[in-house]
């Protein structure tokens, strides 16, 4: 599994535990927001009342890497597995590389 960083960048919601609103950048320099639970982008006790934005991050899959024209190392990834969805309703995403962190388990 692989973790994608994103910015949270504000309180969204007090429905508990909390929801919150996480963007990222694609590698074509799209951004993309996604509103879900506190839990889903971090283990960390995050409040209405901030600080914003603080760091985050969510599990993706990745479906593949590659290098670009530019010698950019891409990776295209999926949220779909783990119910994470853009607000305009997307689940694959071409990010660079460098922004994903690679773990065991969460």
């Amino acid at each position: 599994m692989h973790l994608l960083r994103v910015s949270l960048t504000s309180w969204v919601d007090d429905d508990q535990p909390g929801f919150v609103s996480g963007t990222f950048v694609d590698a074509e320099g799209r951004s993309h927001h996604i509103v879900d639970k506190v839990p889903i982008f971090t283990r960390e006790n995050l409040t209405a009342d901030g600080p914003w934005p603080q760091p985050g991050h969510v599990c993706c899959a990745v479906r593949k890497f590659w290098s670009d024209s530019q010698g950019r190392e891409l990776a295209e990834i999926d949220t779909d597995r783990y119910g994470i969805v853009s607000d305009a309703g997307e689940t694959r995403f071409n990010v660079s590389a460098t922004e994903l962190e690679e773990v065991e388990d969460y």
